[in-house]
């Protein structure tokens, strides 16, 4: 017993495997090895011990750590969240009484649903309640105003072999009979949100979208006769929106999601939004991903291709799906992230200038890693608009955008609409195009577009292939390899925060450099180099220090090594410490880190390569900062109105 044991505590695993072990992202084991919460098996091979992966599993789901359960990613969650964008304070009252009537009554999420849509529907007046006198045990039996809602009900009792508690129900009915306003537009999607933890969804990777977010994108587009689809539907939210519009037909309406319950509340929710009609909703329970192949010859939903003139959908971020296959069926996307599928699906399914509408995080805009779909849909959409929506999202961090677009090639003038809480104003599609990452640029000053320009109308060179680079040092444990006092054997390394605008702060971290205890070291001559520029990584703004010292740097302070023949490196820092670089990189990139790719983007006058040039005699001082402002600025031909953009941002 005691070798098990034994065996158990050297037993170890890596970062994923941990990860997963959890029920976290490797980025959060990373974060807690960095804080010590967790301590590496082996700083050389990076392994965790399985025994202190359980105990900390332990502490986390009794409660004892519970900070630290609040940090994990959200697929650790259970907490609930009230969707106050469907339903009013009083409503949501009603109903967290109702979804603990159902707790109470031990029932799961679908039992709960099922009773709570039927009592619902006998509140609404589609089923009718009666004692049945040929049954001994005098049960109740239900009576269905509409075959079409019957059909609904009885296929989702027989699918999850519901026992139905009659007194359950009436216990609901009392609770919608008290409700100041019960008939609401998606209020049994409200209860499926609520009862769905943000676990479950993040799993998924769906979140449902304000309501007036919804109502918005439907008004600006949607015309009676439209064929509309949401690909992934969930209750129905753009569904029922459609369906309030003038000339909306039942028989137009679309609707796919892979959650059976959200189909089963989307097809009853479309029945009640027609009150009129006997029909059943064309909502379907199945993977729009993998189910709909236009490529095989054996795919039951060829006639949805081309079909549609309008798509509106909020589509699952960054869920967990099966890569391999998708990677198949869609080669365009390379990053496996979920909603770049379903733009490509999109396409596939729209009418040629068909519309498409979508809420997205505001990570589709400018991070690398999605460059591939930008790349897509400046190929194949003429996007209409571009609209940011901050943190829209009860309980989501994330800010989010809407992106409009139609199926069709853009014309080289054609100028997209962007949107923001500030301001509006039109931006030409091909700026986009011509960006190597395809970054879809948001300018917040109607002038920002024509300084752009400027700033590329000269000519120039860059960092790429003119430079070496190297990531600073990371130790593996910083608490083991790093001091705070100078020590025998020991030197200055420098991080992030020591960074300042041309030159390095003082010290305040001291480390004996012995590469081979490391996790990540670069060869030692580019931290040696002479002279090299050192800036921070983690940063909205550009600061270069100058170092011609040879030090050390931690990995929050990454190194840059022009080879420029007879550039002035002083000259260089200036410039990209300089308010009019900031202004360009802050547009151009807008993201929280300085990466090599974005810094190898920057325009360099070619003004810089002259050793007679006066700029460098201009910039051999600590205070060139404001100097460079001032030559970049009659360099560029700026307008004072330009200038003033510039200083104040």
């Amino acid at each position: 017993m005691k070798e098990k044991d034994n065996a158990i505590r050297l037993e170890t695993v890596d970062v994923n495997q941990a990860a997963k072990m959890i029920g976290v992202s490797g980025a959060t084991i990373r974060n807690w090895l960095k804080a010590r919460i967790l301590d590496e098996h082996s700083t050389l091979t990076g392994k965790i011990g399985v025994q202190e992966i359980h105990s900390l599993n332990d502490k986390i789901e009794s409660g004892e750590i519970n900070k630290l359960k609040q940090r994990a990613n959200k697929s650790t969650s259970n907490k609930t969240i009230v969707p106050n964008e469907y339903v009013s304070p009083d409503s949501t009252r009603t109903i967290q009484s109702i979804i603990d009537t159902c707790v109470e009554k031990d029932l799961n999420i679908n039992d709960s649903l099922f009773h709570i849509t039927i009592a619902y529907l006998i509140h609404c007046g589609e089923i009718f309640c009666g004692d049945n006198p040929e049954n001994e045990l005098n049960e109740i039996i239900f009576r269905f105003r509409r075959k079409g809602v019957e059909k609904i009900i009885r296929d989702w009792e027989k699918s999850h072999l519901i026992d139905i508690l009659h007194p359950v129900i009436d216990i609901i009915l009392q609770f919608f009979k008290n409700l100041e306003d019960p008939i609401q537009q998606d209020l049994l999607g409200a209860f499926y949100q609520i009862m769905s933890s943000v676990g479950c969804k993040s799993e998924k990777g769906s979140y449902y979208t304000p309501l007036s977010i919804v109502n918005e994108i439907v008004s600006d587009h949607y015309q009676g006769g439209m064929k509309f689809l949401d690909p992934c539907c969930g209750t129905g939210q753009f569904l029922l929106s459609c369906a309030m519009q003038e000339g909306c037909y039942f028989n137009d309406l679309y609707g796919i999601d892979i959650d059976p319950l959200a189909t089963f509340i989307a097809s009853i929710n479309l029945l009640l939004a027609f009150p009129d009609n006997d029909f059943i909703p064309n909502i379907y329970n199945f993977n729009t991903l993998t189910d709909i192949d236009f490529d095989s010859i054996f795919n039951e939903y060829e006639w949805m291709h081309n079909k549609f003139d309008f798509i509106a959908t909020n589509p699952p971020w960054g869920a967990v799906l099966n890569k391999k296959e998708l990677a198949r069926m869609y080669p365009e996307v390379k990053s496996g992230e979920s909603y770049s599928y379903f733009i490509t699906k999109c396409h596939d399914l729209l009418k040629d200038k068909g519309i498409l509408s979508l809420v997205l995080p505001e990570s589709i805009l400018n991070i690398k890693i999605h460059r591939d779909i930008r790349e897509f849909i400046l190929t194949h959409f003429t996007i209409t608009s571009i609209s940011e929506l901050g943190r829209a999202f009860s309980g989501v961090f994330t800010k989010v955008c809407r992106l409009d677009m139609i199926r069709t090639k853009s014309q080289d003038n054609h100028e997209i609409l962007i949107k923001n809480q500030e301001t509006s104003y039109h931006q030409k599609q091909n700026l986009y195009s011509s960006l190597s990452d395809f970054s879809f640029i948001i300018l917040h000053n109607n002038g920002a577009n024509e300084l752009i320009d400027k700033f590329f109308a000269h000519e120039y060179i860059t960092l790429k292939d003119n430079a070496d680079w190297a990531l600073g040092i990371v130790t593996g444990n910083n608490q083991k390899y790093l001091s705070d006092q100078e020590r025998e054997g020991y030197e200055p390394i420098y991080r992030g925060r020591d960074v300042l605008p041309m030159r390095l702060d003082i010290p305040q971290k001291y480390i004996m450099f012995k590469p081979e205890l490391f996790q990540q070291v670069a060869p030692e001559w580019k931290y040696r180099a002479d002279e090299k520029l050192i800036y921070r990584f983690i940063s909205r703004r550009l600061v270069f220090a100058y170092d011609n010292k040879k030090v050390l740097t931690l990995n929050s302070a990454n190194i840059c090594i022009p080879r420029f023949p007879g550039i002035d490196i002083h000259a260089l820092a200036a410039l990209f410490n300089s308010k009019t670089y900031n202004y360009l990189f802050a547009i151009r990139f807008n993201t929280h880190k300085v990466l090599r790719s974005d810094l190898e983007e920057l325009p360099i006058p070619i003004e810089f390569l002259d050793p007679a040039s006066k700029i460098h005699k201009l910039t051999d001082n600590y205070g060139s900062t404001m100097i460079m402002d001032e030559y970049l600025m009659d360099y560029f031909a700026l307008s004072s109105k330009e200038k003033d953009l510039i200083r104040n941002m």
